[in-house]
């Protein structure tokens, strides 16, 4: 055996003749090459090991061996897992990292090889090759101080390239060899990175770059696509973007790289954020919320480095005179620069990304100032005092003035082009825009960039959010004149695309409403005017999915405007604009009014009709209204309902203004009558159906107090009056009862011992004396209905109205009856209790019937007769809308009134109607039906929630009124038996849903 102390040299000469002993090679074939034995650590003494390990690294560096043989030899080498750590001998160990040193050293070489290298003479790539990514990580998992070359980036980009050339060639999807290479390089930087967190911390930004932009470009189209490969490429550049940002964030002068980071990485970036965002939410995409972080950290630290955040709060002199040479040459002027020419380049996705961007700069500009520490922050107080906050906030709103600055621009240019010779991608792009302002609004509105008492002395910050309103008003027109062109009808993605960016426009309107609402002026009329054409595209493509958000938007915007001037105290002011603007939106074409940009004259009547009923009916829109006159300072009410006849005698002048028309119809060579007619049905269904409605809504949320009771008696003489009356001082309030005729409400004491004062009274008091009694006159109206009460059904919706406004009126008096009967009452004489006792009858009697009448449907509700009452058991609601009600609604309009009034009509009700009326609770409140989700999406224009009898009756089952009266124990037993029994047969679990908001039995 040869010693340990042999030469190099001599072991070279033994391989010559080992090589010259070797038979030569058949025809046709190469140079033979050498069989290396399989290395055996430690088995035959440390001699041996150590110079098979030479042999190897022999091989390595000679030129006999192919790249390929070469590279089995040290895959092999690696490999080998037997004995890595049971080396006995230290000079052994030695030996072996030796090895692994230069094995690792020499397989960075050939991967940084450039791609058109003279040495790359070989038929394959050795980057591509997972072998030299497999034995380069076991190399630095076995030897951690090997030192990683910068320049493996560059091998890194390669093999990214090569990932998205197999994604779009399918080659990924079945191809072995390609999981091998991307699981092994993955493995490999894996390792390198958990080793040492820096490795490429030397790297220069230029092989940053080159390498990031190949992986970006990777992300993009991998982050979609869960197939087979895709999931390991994913993590392959989420791995790489980490380290990628650590660089950024610890380079030592981040000033060096912030042009290249702009000229290089900025664009394909922005596309990466607008699409990762797009995608944040889906619950396809969960992994790319763990992307799209890295990537704002990317954005973070290349763009908005601690370092460079005083640059960005020295903007706002960058537009001004100044001789400071370091502002007027600073280099951040150069990222907005490259936003002026992404706009000039039309890359409308990218614009999608400002918005982002601006979010990403407050974040770390916060978190710097929070940064500061306890010392730092004291200082700043004593030396500016509360001026910090202050211009805190004035040098970002210039900086929201740097990023919105392109996209406003962009929106003028297209508010000045033709959206017909627009295709789909543009109309795409658009839409990313769109959506790139609202996320910088939201910014605004989220960090409270702009506060008005702070703006300039020429108010410029004001103008700005002006111009904003206006350029999107204006785009929403030319958009709007593209919808009703009828242009884009043959194209199926146009009308998909058109109400999400109405949707969007909607949106940001709504924000800008939010920062400043003095933006829109006091013409409000075209922005209601706005909200209803766009509510009219809406009715006239139902059948398009986007147009149910676009719906909702509609509705939330109508309800903020409202709220909005209401929080002002401004609210009659927006409410008579709104009904305003109804009256000049009509259909038809004529004259005395002027012309609207927001004209509907080419849409149909019918849709026009439709798209008002949709908003003015919606829940969002009437609570808007009913919150916001309730809120309503109390001496504002009297005025409130002055605005509102002189606003109702303006309606009532728009209806007689139809005669106008017939000049303007002759010229037309249309019959004036028909049209005129035509003209007047649809004034008259806006009036009864939907201006009604918003000035009752009005009257009924006034709020009567003791302090405004007078003014609101002198302002109207409706219910309001009675409220007024009882809240009046005693003078006021019998003066007020002369007129009314309901001497009941304002008396006491003594007043009571005269039965005269209430004897002829009844409900028609206050409009003729010795009137029928209420009961009377519905007895004469309902014998001339049908049961169904087709055709009249709000007719009788008022009776059961006013039964139970009588009813509570009879329980007052009946209340007044019974304290003035105790034994321990020494108010009348016998001959007077006993005038008393009959009025008592008289009332009980009155009351009895009127709550028979409202029984009777509620009979036929579980009669089992056909008719409009057996389709709660199918798919009716109603929206609470009066001008809504129907056959089909009647019965749940009805059954709510009941439900909401049970204190009023229940001491009067039969054991029998009490027993059929519970029953029939409970068996509406577990009925099965469509959830009231499906109700909500099924395809209603009216964006909320609509009312049926089941959710009406859980509603009643949850509240403790019921279980607190006299019938309780019999409604417990009731329910037990029932609950039981619907456990048994209802799968949906309905009945634990109800039983949980129940009180306890």
């Amino acid at each position: 055996m040869e010693t340990a102390t042999a030469t190099p040299g001599a072991a070279r000469k033994r391989r010559r003749r080992r090589r010259r002993s070797q038979s030569p090679p058949p025809a046709g074939e190469g140079p033979s090459e050498p069989k290396l034995s399989k290395l055996r650590f430690g088995c035959g003494g440390g001699t041996r090991s150590g110079w098979e390990n030479l042999d190897l690294v022999l091989s390595l560096q000679g030129k006999e061996l192919s790249l390929e043989r070469k590279i089995e030899l040290a895959f092999n080498f690696t490999s080998t897992e037997s004995n890595w750590s049971n080396h006995g001998r230290r000079l052994d160990i030695v030996q072996l990292l030796r090895a692994v040193s230069f094995i690792g050293n020499w397989v960075q070489s050939i991967l940084i090889l450039p791609e058109n290298s003279k040495k790359m003479s070989e038929p394959f790539d050795p980057v591509l090759d997972y072998r030299c990514w497999a034995i380069l990580r076991v190399c630095i998992e076995k030897k951690p101080s090997i030192s990683i070359s910068p320049n493996v980036l560059k091998s890194l980009g390669r093999v990214a390239r090569n990932g998205l050339s197999r994604v779009d060639t399918g080659a990924l999807y079945d191809d072995k060899e390609s999981f091998d290479l991307f699981g092994h390089v993955l493995g490999c930087m894996s390792s390198v990175f958990s080793i040492n967190t820096r490795t490429f911390f030397n790297a220069g930004v230029d092989l940053w770059a080159s390498c990031a932009i190949e992986v970006i470009s990777l992300a993009q189209k991998v982050s979609h696509n869960e197939r087979n490969g895709c999931t390991v490429l994913w993590n392959l550049g989420n791995c790489l973007f980490e380290q990628f940002s650590s660089f950024l964030r610890f380079y030592a002068n981040p000033k060096n790289i912030f042009r290249t980071f702009v000229d290089r990485i900025l664009d394909p970036l922005l596309e990466l954020l607008v699409l990762l965002n797009s995608q944040v939410n889906s619950l396809t995409h969960k992994q790319d919320r763990t992307m799209l972080k890295v990537v704002e950290e990317i954005l973070s630290n290349g763009l908005f480095h601690p370092q460079h955040l005083s640059g960005y709060f020295g903007l706002k002199n960058l537009n001004k005179s100044s001789t400071s040479r370091d502002v007027i040459g600073s280099y951040h002027r150069h990222l907005f620069e490259r936003f002026k020419a992404i706009k000039a380049e039309n890359k409308s996705v990218m614009l999608a990304g400002f918005g982002y961007l601006l979010q990403l700069f407050v974040r770390r500009s916060g978190n710097q100032r929070a940064f500061l520490g306890p010392r730092e922050t004291s200082l700043q107080k004593s030396s500016e005092g509360s001026e910090e906050p202050h211009h805190h906030r004035e040098s970002l709103f210039e900086v929201f003035m740097q990023f919105m600055e392109p996209l406003i621009l962009e929106c003028k240019s297209y508010s000045e082009k033709n959206f017909s010779n627009l295709g789909v991608t543009k109309l795409v792009e658009v839409h990313c825009m769109l959506k790139s302002i609202n996320k910088v609004l939201t910014t605004v509105i989220e960090e409270k960039i702009y506060v008005p008492t702070e703006d300039t002395s020429e108010g410029s910050y004001f103008e700005f959010l002006q111009d904003i309103y206006r350029v999107l008003v204006s785009m929403a027109e030319k958009m709007y004149e593209f919808w009703v062109s009828a242009v884009h009808l043959e194209d199926a993605n146009v009308k998909k695309m058109l109400p999400l960016m109405f949707a969007e426009i909607v949106d940001a309107v709504g924000h800008l409403l939010d920062i400043e609402y003095k933006v829109m002026g006091r013409d409000l009329v075209k922005l209601w005017l706005m909200i209803f054409a766009l509510s009219a595209t809406n009715a006239s493509s139902k059948d398009i999915k986007p147009c149910f958000l676009l719906a909702s938007k509609i509705s939330g915007l109508s309800s903020q405007v409202i709220c909005t001037f209401s929080e002002l105290r401004q609210v009659s002011f927006s409410i008579f604009t709104l009904c305003g603007a109804v009256r000049t939106f009509r259909a038809a074409v004529g004259t005395g009014v002027a012309a609207s940009s927001f004209s509907v004259s080419s849409l149909s009547s019918d849709k026009c009709l439709e798209s008002l009923a949709a908003l003015l009916s919606s829940q969002t829109l009437r609570d808007a209204i009913r919150t916001s006159i309730n809120s309503m300072p109390e001496g504002q009410s009297s005025r409130c309902i002055e605005e509102l006849t002189l606003d109702l005698t303006g309606t009532l002048k728009w209806m007689r203004t139809c005669g106008l028309l017939d000049v303007k119809l002759e010229v037309q060579g249309e019959s004036s009558l028909v049209t005129r007619d035509s003209v007047f049905g649809q004034r008259a269904e806006l009036l009864g159906r939907h201006l009604s409605e918003i000035y009752t809504n009005v009257l009924e949320s006034i709020t009567v107090t003791t302090s405004n009771s007078t003014l609101v008696a002198k302002s109207v003489e409706r219910s309001l009056y009675l409220q007024s009356i009882g809240l009046m001082p005693p003078d006021s309030a019998i003066e007020a009862t002369e007129l009314v005729g309901n001497s009941f409400v304002v008396c006491c004491g003594k007043e009571w011992t005269n039965s005269a004062n209430i004897l002829a009274e009844g409900y028609f008091a206050w409009i003729v004396q010795n009137s029928f009694p209420l009961f009377d006159a519905i007895e004469i109206l309902t014998q001339s209905l049908s049961r169904n009460c087709s055709g009249f059904t709000l007719l009788v919706f008022i009776l059961h109205v006013m039964a139970l406004q009588r009813l509570n009126d009879l329980n007052r008096q009946i209340n007044a009856f019974d304290f003035l009967l105790e034994d321990d009452t020494d108010q009348f004489d016998k001959e007077n209790s006993e005038g008393t006792e009959l009025l008592k009858k008289s009332s009980c009697l009155e009351a009895t019937q009127l709550t028979s009448f409202m029984m009777s449907y509620v009979r036929l509700l579980s009669s089992g007769e056909t008719g409009s009452f057996w389709c709660y058991e199918i798919s009716s609601s109603w929206d609470s809308s009066l001008c809504s009600l129907d056959e089909f609604s009647f019965p749940i309009a009805t059954w709510r009134l009941l439900c909401e009034n049970i204190d009023i009509w229940s001491p009067h009700a039969s054991k029998k109607d009490l027993k059929n009326f519970f029953s029939n609770l409970i068996k509406f409140a577990f009925v099965e039906k469509r959830s009231c989700k499906d109700v909500e999406n099924s395809g209603s224009q009216s964006s909320h929630r609509e009312i049926t009898l089941c959710n009406v009756s859980v509603q009643l089952l949850c509240d403790t009124i019921i279980y607190d009266r006299k019938y309780s124990s019999w409604i417990s037993c009731k329910l037990q038996v029932i609950v039981a029994t619907y456990s048994l047969h209802s799968p949906s679990g309905k009945t634990a849903a109800i039983g949980n908001g129940m009180p306890s039995l």
